[in-house]
């Protein structure tokens, strides 16, 4: 039996798988870049605002709208809303509270997709699945705080995260920000001094060409006026 702190936020729990009852759906998804890696997703889609704002609301997630395809746009139909929760531990902790309220078929279907995802969370990385033979990098998950770095080094990530958060950008993002810029602006000069020098060689070649030519057309010339004389 699950607990909650009051009979408000029952009452949203409620409304809320209700919601998911009739209108959502679960469905697994993955990446281009790694097929064989499976997410899970909850997804609601309605032509209403309102129910997907508290959806939200309630369980968190994206809510995104409204939107149309050039097809329903010639058709007049009305915009869409879309409600999207797609976060591995998310999509676990609330398949788990969920599916003793859904029916068979919703509670059978949101069993198929843990099926596929739960296998392969958190799993750890092992040496030798990357080029170099190296573990990856974990970096930190985004949780709506700052993760500055303890040095400066050469990044824009922690200057941008500031301005995302509207939070004034410390003196190791700064920094960072500034070294980012400077190997940046190096950069841009180390490659345009070598499509100018190699811009310079190609026109040289053709220069030299062109004299070639000219002297040889001269010499020809002079020739034949020496034989008409």
């Amino acid at each position: 039996m699950l607990e909650f702190d009051s009979v408000d936020e029952a009452f949203w729990f409620g409304y809320c798988v209700g919601l998911y009852e009739g209108e959502g759906m679960c469905a697994i998804w993955s990446v281009k870049s790694n097929p064989d890696r499976k997410y899970g997703r909850f997804v609601v889609r309605m032509t209403d605002p309102e129910p997907i704002q508290n959806l939200k609301r309630v369980l968190g997630g994206v809510a995104m709208g409204p939107y149309l395809t050039p097809g329903e746009r010639l058709l007049n139909r009305k915009p869409k809303y879309r409600w999207t929760l797609g976060r591995v531990d998310d999509v676990i902790r609330l398949a788990a509270r969920m599916t003793p309220f859904l029916s068979a078929r919703r509670a059978s279907q949101v069993k198929r997709v843990l099926d596929e995802v739960s296998p392969r969370v958190r799993q750890q990385a092992k040496a030798g699945n990357r080029r170099n033979g190296e573990l990856p990098v974990l970096r930190p998950r985004h949780t709506g705080e700052l993760v500055c770095p303890a040095e400066p080094e050469p990044s824009a990530r922690g200057y941008q995260r500031h301005r995302l958060l509207g939070i004034p950008c410390c003196d190791v993002c700064r920094e960072s920000f500034r070294l980012y810029y400077a190997e940046r602006r190096k950069w841009n000069k180390d490659k345009v001094r070598e499509t100018n020098r190699a811009q310079y060689l190609k026109n040289r070649e053709a220069r030299v060409l062109q004299a070639r030519e000219h002297r040889a057309r001269k010499k020809q010339e002079g020739k034949s006026s020496e034989i008409t004389d």
